[in-house]
């Protein structure tokens, strides 16, 4: 304790005015609340330790709070990461120590309330744009990631038992059991379980035009199409409010495992599809249409597949329902498949 504040505390001083006095320079009081999972920093037997991670998410501070921190690819505001050659925005990765099974990597980056929530694992393509040699750890530092496993949002196996992540270290990806219940090494090799970086389409309320530039519309023609929000070009699908691009919607019914399937090896426009999320398609029901959504969709009210499993060990997904407009959930190996395809992924 510094001289100067020693035995001048009085009654009833707040903790912040203690902390103003032990600490010379107001810049070094310790952070009350991360700005990544909302966690307030509680004192210890009465004394303040300035903590340089969140205790709770062990997202380091200095990464966060690096409101200027830019590159060429990635910006960091608000302790998020804005990503302008896919179009997403990224939360840091979970913080050393914080490894989990696959089941609660689904749940923490769905309760992530960093900047609204609405967060969900990336895609393997997604995982694999973020890797790069020339960095240390194989990750832009603004990543928090430092050469760890990635938990991915892509499932494998049957019934989707196991689940793919990538590598950062080695560059490679590779797959685990979903629900893994030990943490020894015997799974994962020499790392621990693998650790989540969430993920989520660009928000409306946060469209900067000078970074999410609006895509020009095309000319009138039999192979294009366009409206306030959605522009078709070529078979693509633009979506102007979530900076996605989208397939038609498929016109045959099927499981949702052969679903995963079907987006993943879908070629239209160079591939890399997947299936979208719950939040996702429901953005697209307009009961201004008939059939729930835009025509160009080629939806016409039917049951769309979302990639959000639910039930234990994932034997059941979500769909959304666009003619009645809501959303409901069935086991992924339907006999008879009558749950149809619609296609997305981030910008090209």
């Amino acid at each position: 304790m510094d001289e100067r504040t020693k035995g001048s505390i009085s009654p009833g001083t707040s903790i912040m005015d203690v902390m103003a006095k032990y600490f010379l320079n107001k810049s070094e009081i310790p952070e009350k609340k991360c700005l990544n999972c909302g966690y307030e920093t509680q004192p210890k037997d009465g004394r303040f330790v300035k903590p340089r991670e969140c205790p709770r998410c062990h997202i380091k501070y200095a990464i966060i709070k690096d409101e200027s921190r830019t590159s060429e690819r990635f910006s960091l505001e608000g302790g998020v990461i804005y990503d302008s050659e896919l179009g997403l925005q990224w939360a840091p990765c979970s913080g050393p120590g914080m490894g989990m099974s696959h089941l609660k990597a689904e749940k923490y980056a769905r309760n992530l309330s960093l900047a609204g929530g609405g967060w969900r694992l990336p895609t393997r393509e997604e995982l694999k744009s973020l890797y790069d040699t020339t960095k240390r750890g194989g990750a832009d530092h603004i990543f928090n990631i430092n050469g760890s496993d990635v938990w991915s949002s892509e499932l494998t196996f049957l019934w989707g038992m196991e689940a793919w992540f990538f590598d950062f270290t080695h560059g490679c990806e590779d797959r685990g059991l979903r629900a893994v219940l030990f943490n020894n090494g015997n799974e994962f090799g020499s790392h621990q379980r693998p650790r989540v970086l969430a993920v989520r389409s660009r928000q409306k309320e946060k469209q900067d035009l000078a970074m999410w530039p609006r895509r020009p519309s095309p000319e009138k023609n039999s192979s294009s199409r366009t409206s306030g929000r959605f522009n078709l070009e070529g078979g693509v699908i633009y979506d102007s409010e979530l900076g996605l691009q989208w397939a038609p919607c498929s016109g045959m019914g099927m499981s949702h495992l052969k679903a995963e399937k079907y987006a993943r090896k879908l070629s239209l426009a160079g591939g890399g599809w997947r299936l979208p999320t719950r939040e996702e398609l429901k953005s697209l029901c307009d009961t201004a249409w008939p059939g729930g959504a835009d025509p160009v969709f080629n939806i016409n009210g039917s049951d769309v597949w979302s990639s959000e499993l639910t039930f234990l060990w994932g034997m059941g997904a979500w769909f959304f329902e666009f003619n009645a407009g809501y959303e409901d959930r069935c086991l992924r190996v339907l006999p008879k498949g009558v749950v149809r395809v619609l296609a997305v992924r981030s910008r090209r």
